[in-house]
């Protein structure tokens, strides 16, 4: 029932993550300003994704999840972010695949570590917007 629940809020999650790899890169070059600019908006992204994660699961759902996201993010949103150019020119195939692999993995450690301060503060923070007992109170 918790991880169920907890699919609505990460799908926006990764809608989110898509909008912002796709809208960033086609900023970027068209603006000529640092696709990097546009990690502030996912950091959001996976906060708001995460705290509402955790309203309706808990903390491993959370951590879990997170990192879901953050292999999406490093994967198909590397890939996005790279053939519309927000990296520069030059990238081969054979260099997207090997940013993929290094920013997924990186991605999987950070994204899930954040998703734990977020459901962390969450708790702290907004105690009376926990809806349903989950893993966090075992």
């Amino acid at each position: 029932m918790q991880l169920k629940a907890a699919l609505t809020p990460f799908v926006f999650g990764i809608l989110g993550i898509l909008t912002t790899d796709i809208l960033g890169s086609l900023a970027a070059v068209q603006l000529d300003i640092s696709y990097y600019w546009f990690a502030l908006v996912s950091l959001v992204n996976y906060a708001v994704a995460g705290h509402f994660i955790w309203r309706v699961s808990g903390m491993w759902t959370t951590i879990l999840l997170t990192a879901a996201m953050g292999i999406f993010d490093g994967s198909a949103g590397f890939y996005i972010a790279a053939k519309l150019g927000a990296y520069g020119s030059g990238f081969t195939e054979a260099w997207i695949v090997l940013g993929m692999l290094a920013a997924s993995i990186s991605m999987i450690f950070m994204a899930g570590a954040f998703g734990a301060l977020v459901a962390a503060v969450s708790k702290e923070y907004f105690p009376q917007h926990q809806q349903i007992k989950g893993d966090h109170e075992r």
